[in-house]
């Protein structure tokens, strides 16, 4: 089986559709906006000026179908609420529905259906021809949905929705919008587009009138609500329509749908792996993060119960609580893919796969509206994305086997090995003697060493319970 075969066990599909509205106050737009809600299976919803005490009239206009995801407006000392956003999400359509980030000018959730992610980053930016700081807000803005789009590209398809009050400046073909001005700062979506390689489905699969937004008073108009994508999306049949002008819509903007066909093995590989794969979720029985049927909490006990069964024996227990500097980004690509194919025996088939989603990748800095050049990644499980724990855990798990196996150091309780617990990249080990702990420090940093991770000393605890003479109150860490 190769790579390629993963992508062909399942050939089901799934539809659904999504609606984006600048409503302008929602109160002013009720009837409209709420047959808009009842028309689609999710709606993103920004400008309704609602604040947390009206939540009522947002709940009302669900009519009780959808779900609801509200983000409050704010308000100043005088005047009216500006801002808010909101989801509705048709109930009974989406399964694990939750908000992943939360901020003024984003709104983002991961919904699953059939077993697929899909990430919904609603948007409401602010206006970046204001002033300079306006700009600089409005790119600082960009650089967050981008660090969300890179954090949550493994977990599924993203898709972003809402009003970017602009347009890509090399886009501005017709001669009533096309100026110098408008171009100098639409430039900044383009360039966000560009180095994020995603498109506008309104523009390439778009129809309906060539603007979303047209001033009631000035009559001038513009193009700057849209739906992006990925251009390597795996959704299919992409249809995006800019509804036009109604007598009933009272807001300045013009609602936009896309109705969506995904195939259900395209749709997430990393899903894929999971299903094809659950071996790669067991964790050895010393970690307890990442690990759905534990927590510090069954951590905690453990220690608390070693220390307890040892002093009441009259026995000290040694603890040494060790820190690796960086452990996510320390991972070393190369070893990790060994230990996935020679420790944890998947199939090379799916090896590859894993090893064809890290290599040749990439990222930049953003820095106060600075980016820097591209640089190549080639260590480091990918943050965000639901293998990277189970990748962790792979990594890390030949060094729990082995302190247990050596048996002749480190505590236990009735037989049961307990020197060395582990929560995520945190370790603590036991030992009923100081040599012993020493012994325990010593493997972990041969470990470290074969396996380019690094201690970090200044980070490193000594604590020992119960009644104990020591020499000298140094160990060497490394």
């Amino acid at each position: 089986m190769d790579p390629s075969t993963i992508r062909e066990k399942n050939k089901s599909s799934t539809t659904f559709d999504i609606c984006t509205f600048n409503c302008q106050g929602l109160k002013s737009n009720i009837d409209f906006t709420k047959s808009l809600i009842q028309s689609y299976d999710i709606t993103f919803l920004c400008e309704h000026w609602i604040s947390k005490l009206e939540y009522s009239v947002i709940r009302d206009i669900s009519n009780n179908t959808h779900s609801i995801y509200f983000h409050q407006s704010n308000k100043h000392e005088k005047g009216r609420p500006f801002g808010g956003n909101a989801f509705f999400i048709r109930k009974n359509k989406f399964q694990n529905i939750k908000v992943i980030y939360e901020v003024d000018h984003s709104l983002a959730i991961n919904i699953e259906k059939n077993n697929l992610n899909i990430i919904v980053i609603g948007l409401y930016l602010s206006s970046s021809r204001n002033s300079l700081s306006s700009l600089e807000e409005y790119k600082g803005q960009l650089d967050t949905v981008k660090g969300l789009n890179d954090s949550y590209e493994g977990n599924g398809n993203i898709i972003l929705a809402g009003d970017f009050q602009s347009f890509p400046h090399q886009m501005y073909d017709l001669s009533e919008r096309s100026n110098s001005k408008r171009n100098s700062y639409s430039v900044h979506l383009s360039e966000f587009l560009k180095t994020n390689q995603l498109e506008l489905v309104d523009v390439t699969k778009g129809s309906g009138p060539n603007y979303t937004y047209r001033h009631q008073t000035l009559l001038n108009s513009s193009y700057i609500d849209h739906f992006a994508v990925s251009k390597y999306t795996s959704f299919i049949n992409l249809k995006c329509i800019v509804h036009p002008e109604c007598s009933n819509n009272l807001s300045d903007h013009l609602p936009l749908s896309i109705s969506v066909e995904v195939k259900y093995t395209e749709c997430n590989t990393i899903e894929l792996i999971l299903i094809i794969c659950p071996d790669i979720r067991d964790t050895h029985s010393l970690q307890f993060g990442f690990n759905a049927n534990s927590s510090t909490l069954h951590a905690e006990f453990l220690i608390s119960e070693t220390i307890k069964h040892y002093n009441s024996n009259h026995s000290p227990v040694y603890l040494c609580s060790l820190d690796a500097e960086k452990a996510f980004d320390s991972c070393n690509w190369n070893i990790l893919f060994e230990k996935l194919y020679f420790d944890k025996k998947l199939p090379l088939c799916i090896v590859n796969t894993i090893s064809s989603l890290y290599n040749n990748s990439s990222a930049t800095v953003s820095y106060q509206g600075c980016k820097s050049n591209s640089f190549p990644l080639n260590q480091g499980v990918r943050q965000g994305s639901i293998l990277s724990p189970h990748l962790y855990n792979i990594y890390t798990e030949s060094l729990l086997e082995t302190i247990k196996n050596q048996g002749i150091v480190g505590t236990s309780i009735n037989g049961n090995f307990t020197g060395v617990v582990a929560y995520a990249d945190d370790i603590i080990l036991l030992s009923s003697t100081l040599s012993g702990l020493k012994k325990l420090i010593k493997t972990c940093n041969i470990y470290s060493n074969l396996n380019c991770t690094k201690l970090n000393a200044k980070k490193t605890e000594f604590l020992i319970s119960g009644k104990a003479q020591i020499q000298t109150n140094t160990i060497t860490i490394s």
